[in-house]
C-alpha cells in the first residue's frame, strides 16, 4: 500500500497504514509505534490549527464589527452635523476617541491572531525538526541492521579442523 507525497493524509490514514513486507523489513511493532505516535502529533496539530483558525475567524468577526461601528459612527456624525451644528465639535471629538480605540482594539485583536499564528509556525517548525530527527534515527537504525547482516554475511564460518579462537 503505497502513498503519494502530494496525497493529503488524516491521522487516521497515518494510524492505519500498512507496509509491504520483505525478508529485511523493518519491526512492525516499532514502525506502527511510531506511526500511532506521528498520528497522534498529527491530530493534536490539527486540533490546535483548527482553534487558531477559529480564534482568527472570530477575530475577523470582530473586526467587521468595529468596521461596522466606524461606519455607522460616521453616518451618526453626519446626522448630527446637520441637526445640530452647535455640536459638532463635541460630536466629533467623541467620534475619533471611539474610532481611536476600536482601531486600538482592532489592531491588538490583529497582534494576537499575529502572535498565536507565529506560535503555530513554530510549533510546526519544532514539529518539522522532531520529524527529521525521527527519520534520521530511524534511517541509521536502518542502515546499522544493514551492516550487522552484511557482516554476518561476509564472515566466514569456522572449518571443522580448524581450531576455535577461544579455546587457545
Amino acid at each position: 500500500m503505497g502513498t503519494t507525497p502530494s496525497m493529503s493524509l488524516s491521522p487516521v490514514d497515518i494510524a492505519r497504514h500498512e507496509f509491504s513486507r520483505s525478508l529485511r523489513g523493518y519491526d512492525v511493532d516499532e514502525v506502527r509505534g511510531f506511526l500511532e505516535a506521528v498520528a497522534s502529533q498529527l491530530a493534536q496539530m490539527q486540533v490546535q490549527l483548527t482553534q487558531a483558525e477559529e480564534a482568527l475567524r472570530g477575530a475577523d468577526q470582530q473586526l467587521k464589527t468595529f468596521r461596522d461601528m466606524e461606519r455607522n459612527l460616521r453616518d451618526a456624525v453626519v446626522t448630527a452635523q446637520q441637526g445640530m451644528s452647535d455640536s459638532r465639535v463635541q460630536v466629533e471629538k467623541e467620534r475619533e476617541t471611539l474610532l481611536r480605540e476600536a482601531r486600538l482594539e482592532a489592531d491588538r485583536i490583529l497582534l494576537d491572531g499575529q502572535r498565536e499564528l507565529s506560535a503555530l509556525r513554530e510549533q510546526i517548525r519544532e514539529m518539522k525538526v522532531q520529524k527529521e530527527a525521527y527519520v534520521t534515527r530511524l534511517r541509521y537504525l536502518h542502515n546499522s541492521h544493514g551492516w550487522v547482516l552484511d557482516l554476518m554475511e561476509n564472515d566466514p564460518p569456522l572449518a571443522n579442523n580448524e581450531p576455535d579462537s577461544k579455546t587457545t
